[in-house]
């Protein structure tokens, strides 16, 4: 495993439990969203529990 491994690891399991980009932005030192973007190489089953917790189209019905 290399730093950046480390750094990618941290910084997805900071954003699967919930803590928001502009903090984790900060926390990881980027100067730009673009920089953290690299970082979170999100799956299939992220997306789709991210929509699950805020979809607005569940809380309709």
């Amino acid at each position: 495993p290399t730093l950046h491994s480390f750094r990618r690891a941290f910084a997805l399991a900071c954003l699967r439990n919930g803590i928001d980009v502009y903090s984790l932005q900060r926390l990881m030192g980027h100067a730009d969203l673009s920089v953290l973007r690299r970082y979170l190489a999100q799956t299939e089953a992220d997306l789709q529990q991210a929509h699950a917790q805020g979809g607005p189209v569940d809380r309709l019905l």
